[in-house]
């Protein structure tokens, strides 16, 4: 199960994530940070690499391996630390990442072909 935390900034998110690692989300104000951490390299992430949650937008940062995503939501931020990049390794990050978010769609899958 997730735990939730918060930050009061990203630097304190950042080093709350790679501290706890996979399975935190720790949440940051927008009025304390209103823009992306700066010293990373974020891209606009979307379906089907990233859900939206509910989130405006959903960023990932551009690299290969451990990564963190972050859901912009109207009065904060949501950092996560993610061990494979879906942009890079799909399946992996299906398998390990979002164990979750894929087993309810291969019920929905599943579900779907038994009813043809």
């Amino acid at each position: 199960m997730a735990q939730n935390k918060e930050a009061t900034n990203w630097g304190q998110a950042i080093r709350i994530a790679n501290e706890h690692g996979p399975g935190i989300t720790i949440d940051v104000p927008k009025h304390a940070e209103r823009m992306l951490p700066p010293e990373s390299q974020f891209i606009e992430s979307n379906p089907p690499f990233s859900l939206k949650l509910g989130a405006e937008q959903v960023y990932r940062e551009d690299k290969r391996g451990p990564h963190f995503q972050i859901r912009e939501y109207k009065n904060r931020w949501s950092l996560q630390y993610d061990r494979f990049n879906p942009h890079y390794r799909p399946l992996r990050h299906a398998a390990v990442d979002a164990t979750a978010y894929s087993f309810g769609v291969a019920v929905f899958a599943a579900a779907i072909a038994g009813s043809r």
